[in-house]
């Protein structure tokens, strides 16, 4: 079977089956093969006979379930997995399965009263929402999983992991109205709590708000001003406004609270290094470094920061392979890698790091500026231009430095 030889295998489990009549295996995997072979009848034999030797098996029932489906049996799908809720009534899966099934066919009655009974066990079994998550968020099946939690919802208006779940679907069905409106019903005692906030906060910025991102962090600092996440993200927020002294107040605010935060100390070297502060970012990134040493984003900032500086290339050098054990297959971290090699002027060397970067990062505008100037040190101007022009054409600010470059290549 594993080799898809399905003829040869039918023939040997058909063998075990006759040698050896109580073998259950034997009739589920011939059921497995007649699905695979499209013999749907014979497929519902065996499995039926495999339930017949071994009663007490969910698989064979699952496979059923899905041959009932393939063939339109809604009574056969009803009868399997009541069945399965009578041998198992904590089969959480049935139970959301059947009330969607339910939903399908139109019977919205049962349907809610399935999911009511799920919403009220998800207060004090977690595993219900966790199901709900594997078997419909985790593959995108949004529009299943809204069904499913706003039902549940029903049977729990109050718990806050449904309100996160529900919040977190409508994310990925773009309806960012009501994701935020469940993500504000996430109450502070929640474990999910944190993520909610700073969630809410992530899709006003995504909508091209990020006042109204920055305002709604600065109402709940207020009620809860203990929270270096908030204050984190708050920063940050800041550091895209380009006000850095309040992003700079902020973060440090944070690391009042939180002196060892590495996120919040890397966060404020990044605002020092966009103010034009490089000596306080790089005490910030080597204070990251000190507080976890193998801190891929920091090792390579602060590589990179010297590799632009011109500064400490030995040491840069080291920082950023360090960063790219962590990380190896990191197209930045490459890409920093081979930008140390082109300011210690070994340009071969540089080419081949830049390369593999472009190879793993396509599109970034840095990456492929980096490619040009390396192939133009090395005279293959003709790609060099071609690299400029796709940086150029992915930059959306600052591209006079890279038309002058063009300009030069092409004479025009």
């Amino acid at each position: 079977m594993q080799e898809d030889k399905l003829d040869s295998a039918l023939k040997t489990f058909q063998k075990l089956v006759h040698n050896f009549p109580e073998s259950y295996a034997g009739h589920f995997f011939i059921g497995k093969i007649y699905v695979a072979q499209d013999n749907l009848a014979g497929a519902e034999t065996e499995f039926k006979k495999t339930l017949e030797l071994n009663p007490d098996l969910e698989e064979p029932r699952y496979e059923l379930l899905n041959l009932y489906k393939t063939l339109g049996k809604e009574k056969e799908i009803v009868r399997l997995y009541k069945d399965l809720l009578e041998k198992d009534p904590e089969n959480i899966m049935a139970a959301i399965e059947l009330g969607y099934f339910y939903y399908q066919k139109g019977k919205k009655k049962d349907a809610e009263k399935i999911f009511k009974e799920l919403g009220d066990r998800s207060t004090v079994q977690t595993e219900v929402v966790r199901t709900v998550v594997q078997l419909y968020l985790d593959k995108k099946k949004y529009d299943e999983a809204v069904v499913i939690l706003q039902g549940m919802l029903k049977g729990a208006p109050k718990n806050s992991d449904l309100h996160y779940v529900i919040a977190v679907t409508f994310d990925g069905k773009e309806d960012w109205e009501k994701a935020i409106a469940h993500f504000k019903k996430v109450t502070p005692d929640s474990k999910f709590y944190s993520e909610a906030t700073v969630h809410i906060a992530y899709l006003y910025q995504k909508q091209n708000n990020t006042q109204k991102a920055i305002d709604y962090l600065k109402s709940v600092i207020k009620g809860t001003p203990s929270n270096p996440e908030f204050l984190l993200y708050l920063g940050s927020l800041y550091e895209e406004e380009e006000e850095f002294e309040k992003a700079e107040n902020v973060l440090k605010q944070g690391l009042s609270l939180e002196a060892n935060n590495p996120g919040i100390h890397f966060r404020l070297g990044v605002v020092y290094d966009k103010w034009g502060k490089k000596k306080a970012s790089i005490a910030q990134m080597k204070t990251v470094i000190s507080i976890e040493p193998k801190n891929a984003n920091a090792l390579n900032y602060l590589g990179y920061t010297y590799a632009e500086m011109g500064e400490n290339l030995d040491e840069a050098e080291r920082l950023i392979k360090a960063a790219l054990e962590e990380k190896p297959d990191d197209g930045y971290i490459t890409d920093s890698l081979g930008w140390v090699y082109f300011k210690k002027g070994l340009f071969n060397e540089a080419v081949k790091y830049l390369e593999k970067a472009v190879s793993l990062v396509p599109d970034d505008p840095i990456i492929l500026e980096h490619m040009g100037d390396a192939y133009f040190k090395i005279s293959h101007k003709e790609k060099a231009l071609q690299f400029y022009k796709r940086s150029l054409s992915k930059k959306k600010k600052d591209k006079e430095h890279l038309e002058k470059k063009i300009q030069e290549l092409t004479g025009k």
